[in-house]
């Protein structure tokens, strides 16, 4: 079993757009396409909203109006004890990102939702956290 702290995944959306991180992934040898998301190592008690709202800025440099919670899934139900916390950021302004070491290189970008769609069906976005983050919105608008 891995124990692992929680961490947050942020679906930023602005009209019909929302906002995707690429960031080398050393495990599968390649960049990957990715909703922001990470974890506070450092303060692993942190109120989550509160680091949805700091690793969405950090990533992307964008500041949310509103982080709403859409839920909690667990990451890896069968190894890990590690649960993801699913915000939908709104309400964006622009600003600067600031990277941690380890995130150099990471680059973000905006999307149509229907073209994130796409690479989500044809395997260009593969990023299960990603994918089943924006399920959950899906899930919460029905």
């Amino acid at each position: 079993m891995v124990e692992k702290i929680d961490f947050v995944v942020v679906i930023a959306l602005e009209d019909d757009h929302l906002w995707l991180v690429e960031q080398y992934r050393h495990p599968v040898g390649e960049r990957s396409l990715e909703l922001p998301q990470g974890a506070w190592e450092h303060e692993p008690h942190a109120d989550p909203a509160a680091v949805a709202r700091g690793e969405l800025e950090e990533e992307t440099g964008l500041r949310a109006a509103s982080v709403e919670p859409l839920g909690r899934l667990a990451q890896a139900i069968g190894y890990s004890t590690q649960g993801m916390y699913v915000f939908l950021a709104t309400g964006l302004e622009p600003g600067e990102p600031s990277l941690d070491h380890e995130e150099q290189g990471l680059t973000a970008r905006r999307v149509r939702v229907d073209e994130f769609e796409r690479m989500a069906r044809t395997g260009v976005v593969t990023d299960a956290t990603s994918i089943a983050a924006y399920g959950m919105l899906l899930l919460r608008e029905r």
